[in-house]
């Protein structure tokens, strides 16, 4: 079909101003197309409330697959109430059998058009966004909701009080709704959806996802807010497909913070393990990352020499029993088809299913190139499906970004919110304009302000206001204070149970070792949790901690390490070789192993710079190597 017949077709689909739809929903405007149908301004009566109206487009009519998809999106917004997420009001079939939705109507820009108009965003801002969406998500992923077609089309910009920069997250009309118990998944056969520009590679392969997709997608728009043009580009999609596959991250401008720039390349790691575990770490890097700027002199630039990374690993995202994080330390390091204001949008999610261990990571980083990037960004086609055929040959594509896996302390444990612990509600009667909003936490006993005013602990009843938002603080003694935003209540409508996971507070120490590469482990745990140089994050609550250090061919050093002011707080140890009771040389070669005259029967003399391809121990060695064993590095 030629586009002028298109345009045509298109143009007599679209509901004249006044039509009424489902009996309650009066059209105003028309606002824009979206991949599954048309977006309208419209008025609901009785209530005189402005929403977005999405409604089918015709030809998904006897689509069963486009049926479905609608459908979906629909029961992925319903589940969502984030205040970055838009919300929806209604779901409704039209006569002709074409359903529709009735959302949020938010007024606004979307970020892309941010973007053009100022050529980049400030790294701050650039995080203050990037935390709100990432906010989002935590709630869709939980709820097993993944986005899968984030882009800065989507993401919407609003006023909110003094807030220029109130996120709300778009369209999720491709969004997989993972079920609890066949774990399928809605697609259409041979293809793989999604923006190219924006998407995960194994996303582009057409394997199994999860949150971690979403995360990929965030670093894109992050890389995108700081250097004012997209990290992987290409001359068709699937170009585009490789070079998200194959290409490392380009250098993102030098005056970017060298922190922020460290986060932008952790989610844009190929293999899907090597970035943040879920939404919930995300935010605790976020946060870190902003709290950085403090300690920089230019808040908006920083040091871009700096040989630091600042970015800690994976947090947990309760309760856990150990030490989680750590980092390395290692250097190297169309546009006719958008819409102009509005869309229609559901929230975010966790990924699915129980994690064994979180994710850390060891970054090297190495000959990044410095190229300028173009700074003009290309039109993308939001319809744009990529054939598995074509994409057959990507499974065997290996990353070319270095970030190595490292074994966690600990299960992942999800928040248990413990709904019968809820005392009953006052029998008084409420007063008018208020609403009683049941508020649990994980764990429970932690205090609540509304509005700046205390008003109990959890698990308790709040007496909120119904008719404006209002602002909800949970604070616990060794775990990160959450700030939740209430929106307004429509009348009649029953607030639902609000749960909140508190994070552990996290203390990050330095391990510095005199030689280097020495693997660091918890006293009473087998497996290292960093190799020096390196950083980790133990949770507040947990210390002090006893760590071993140990490097091959040389004396294991205990270290007590205990929380202070300074962050990272820094452990220096030096590390003396090992020498055999009657040897001299310090650095004998290794291998073989041999009897030398008047030394111990069986005793291997060990050379400190062999690492893990030293001979096992005999179990002859002197005796006073025995106070400084060397651990089992298996």
């Amino acid at each position: 079909m030629s586009d002028s017949n298109e345009s045509k077709r298109e143009a007599r689909e679209r509901l004249p101003a006044g039509t009424v739809v489902g009996g309650r929903f009066e059209i105003r405007s028309y606002i824009a197309r979206g991949g599954m149908g048309h977006v309208y301004r419209a008025v609901q009566r009785p209530l005189d409330r402005t929403v977005a109206l999405k409604i089918m487009r015709r030809e998904l009519v006897d689509d069963q697959t486009g049926k479905r998809r609608f459908a979906q999106e629909a029961l992925a917004v319903s589940r969502l109430h984030h205040p970055n997420t838009v919300r929806v009001y209604d779901v409704g079939e039209l006569s002709a059998g074409r359903f529709f939705i009735a959302m949020e109507f938010v007024e606004g820009i979307p970020l892309h058009e941010e973007i053009h108009r100022l050529g980049r965003i400030s790294p701050r801002r650039a995080l203050a966004i990037l935390r709100q969406i990432a906010d989002s998500l935590d709630e869709a992923h939980r709820r097993q909701i993944v986005h899968r077609d984030l882009k800065p089309d989507n993401i919407l910009l609003s006023r909110v009080g003094d807030n220029d920069d109130f996120v709300k997250v778009l369209d999720f009309g491709i969004a997989r709704v993972l079920d609890e118990d066949t774990t399928t998944r809605i697609t259409v056969a041979g293809y793989v959806c999604g923006t190219p520009e924006y998407m995960a590679p194994e996303q582009a392969r057409g394997e199994e996802i999860d949150g971690r997709a979403d995360l990929y997608a965030l670093g894109v728009l992050l890389y995108e807010m700081l250097g004012g043009s997209l990290p992987f580009e290409g001359s068709t999609p699937l170009a585009v497909l490789l070079a998200h596959q194959n290409d490392p991250v380009p250098a993102l401008p030098p005056e970017i913070p060298r922190h922020v720039s460290d986060l932008c390349v952790r989610l844009l790691s190929k293999n899907a393990d090597d970035r943040p575990h879920d939404a919930a770490s995300l935010l605790t890097l976020i946060d870190l990352a902003i709290a950085e700027f403090e300690h920089l002199d230019d808040p908006d630039t920083g040091d871009p020499h700096s040989e630091t990374v600042t970015i800690p690993a994976v947090r947990p995202r309760i309760e856990r029993d150990a030490p989680t994080l750590h980092r390395s330390l290692q250097d190297d390091d169309d546009d006719s088809e958008r819409p102009s204001s509005i869309i229609v949008a559901d929230d975010l999610a966790e990924p699915p299913g129980a994690i064994d261990g979180i994710p850390s990571a060891t970054i090297s980083i190495q000959d990044l190139p410095s190229t300028p990037r173009p700074t003009a960004r290309p039109a993308l086609d939001r319809k744009r499906l990529i054939p598995l055929v074509a994409l057959a040959a990507l499974a065997a594509l290996t990353t070319t970004l270095a970030l190595r896996s490292c074994e966690d302390a600990g299960p992942t444990d999800e928040p248990r919110f413990d709904r019968a612990s809820l005392p009953a509600p006052p029998a008084d009667p409420l007063p008018p304009d208020t609403a009683r909003v049941p508020v649990l936490s994980a764990p429970p006993g932690a205090t609540v302000l509304l509005d700046g005013e205390r008003v109990g602990v959890t698990p308790l009843f709040v007496e909120r206001p119904a008719s404006r938002a209002v602002l909800l603080e949970v604070t616990l003694d060794g775990h990160v204070a959450r700030t939740v935003v209430l929106p307004e209540l429509a009348p009649g409508q029953t607030p639902e149970t609000l749960e909140i996971a508190l994070n552990r507070q996290l203390h990050v120490v330095r391990f510095v070792s005199d030689p280097p590469g020495a693997e660091v482990r918890l006293a009473d745990r087998s497996t290292p949790f960093c190799t020096t140089p390196c950083e980790h994050a133990f949770a507040t609550d947990s210390g002090p901690w006893t760590v071993e250090i140990s490097l091959s061919g040389h004396e294991s050093r205990s270290v007590l390490v205990e929380q202070t002011a300074e962050q990272p707080t820094p452990v220096t140890v030096t590390l003396s070789p090992r020498l055999d009771e009657d040897d001299d040389e310090a650095h004998a070669a290794p291998a073989p192993p041999r009897r030398r005259p008047g030394s111990r029967s069986g005793a291997a003399r060990r050379d400190p710079f062999a690492g893990s391809s030293d001979p096992a121990p005999t179990g002859d060695e002197d005796e006073e190597s025995t106070d400084f064993p060397v651990l089992d590095q298996r």
